[in-house]
């Protein structure tokens, strides 16, 4: 029973982080919405190495969003948004199959809860599971990307659950961002 509602407190606190946390870096990127437009004012390529950095030293997505929405034209960050996380998840990915698979193949054999998670992945719905799991927050998105690797999720299962679960947020948060501006 304490052990039940220990775990119940856990997800609360989860749940209001995440909350949370959006909350606290969309006011930060508006209190320097300045200075992070000065950084990419007419470079917008430059945007896109920094996407992929970002998610490579697992900053959250949605700083990323936040920021294309504060600094770009609305649809212009989108795109940007979307090609940057599109070549994130495939960079990670690719590690994830090769120079980390090993690693990360042992520690998820740590946890066996997951193996239902695994087995749906693997053998049922990869393209569908992606989708879900880049629209809702339940993991980091360079999580995801490494866990499609080290499973060998088919490359192209992959990237198309990756490219309907990116669109919905990079149009939903870029647009919020945008048009808090005004």
């Amino acid at each position: 029973m304490n052990e039940s509602r220990i775990n119940l407190e856990n997800i609360l606190l989860r749940l209001l982080l995440g909350a949370l946390l959006p909350l606290f870096l969309f006011g930060i990127g508006w209190l320097f919405q300045d200075q992070i437009k000065e950084l990419f004012i007419g470079a917008p390529l430059v945007f896109i190495p920094a996407v992929v950095l970002s998610e490579l030293l697992f900053l959250p997505r949605i700083t990323v969003l936040l920021v294309a929405g504060l600094v770009f034209p609305m649809f212009q960050g989108i795109v940007l948004t979307i090609v940057g996380d599109f070549i994130a998840a495939v960079v990670v990915w690719l590690l994830g199959r090769t120079v980390f698979k090993q690693y990360l193949s042992t520690y998820l054999d740590n946890f066996p809860r997951l193996s239902k998670i695994k087995r749906f992945i693997r053998q049922r719905q990869p393209l569908f599971s992606f989708a879900v799991l880049r629209i809702m927050p339940l993991a980091h998105y360079s999580s995801v990307s490494f866990l499609g690797g080290a499973l060998n999720v088919p490359f192209f299962a992959f990237i198309g659950g990756t490219l309907l679960g990116v669109v919905p947020t990079a149009v939903f948060y870029t647009t919020i961002s945008f048009f808090s501006q005004i």
